[in-house]
């Protein structure tokens, strides 16, 4: 899905900003999920905490025992699916709901350049709103104008949500993720947790073999 303009996408931007807007180059959405790539965005599941972390001591049990680690080379794309989707569970049931936030703060900035008449913006207000009770703002965003001042090209979006970071839109590398301090707590629990049960089995192991 993409806003052209900040514009082409009605559900999300009902805003156009003027006849230049057909010449800006779209703004596609980030894909939302767990995965190397992709936008980590508030999930519910049906799981506790609990009984995700149990899944996971048992996973690093079983891996141990079979001889193989799931995070070997911590990456997104190389754990077990099994590992990938127990800690996506675990993560993205506290994560920004970003599949909302980044729609509103691309509408925002369409809606604040309309107000400011297609000028530079210079007036960081205007890139904020308040959205379930967070304040969503897009601070010091990067845009390039024309000679007439008419916005053609976002080279840098960098988006806060709650005075965090959340993720942000370069021209040059696309969307980019960025972990909220809780967001990198969970992920940091779940793999202590399991490359320390890991390492005991594995111990526990070597000792039975002796």
């Amino acid at each position: 899905m993409q806003i052209n303009g900040l514009g082409g996408v009605q559900a999300y931007n009902p805003y156009t900003l003027n006849n230049s807007a057909s010449k800006m180059k779209s703004v596609e959405l980030p894909e939302f999920g767990w995965g190397s790539g992709k936008f980590p965005t508030y999930t519910p599941t049906d799981k506790s905490d609990e009984e995700i972390k149990n899944a996971i001591v048992e996973l690093a049990k079983k891996d141990a025992r079979n001889g193989r680690h799931s995070r070997e080379g911590v990456t997104l794309n190389n754990q077990s699916s099994e590992y990938h989707a127990l800690e996506g569970m675990f993560v993205q049931s506290i994560s920004p709901d970003r599949r909302s936030i980044v729609p509103a703060a691309l509408a925002q900035l369409g809606k604040a350049t309309k107000l400011h008449g297609g000028k530079p913006l210079i007036d960081d207000s205007l890139t904020q709103l308040m959205l379930n009770g967070t304040r969503v703002e897009i601070k010091n965003p990067g845009v390039m104008y024309d000679s007439k001042n008419k916005m053609m090209e976002i080279h840098l979006l960098p988006i806060f949500a709650g005075g965090e970071a959340i993720g942000s839109y370069s021209i040059t590398y696309g969307w980019n993720w960025s972990q909220t301090k809780e967001e990198h707590s969970r992920r940091n629990e779940i793999h202590s947790l399991y490359y320390d049960t890991w390492k005991a089995e594995t111990a526990k192991m070597k000792a039975e073999n002796n």
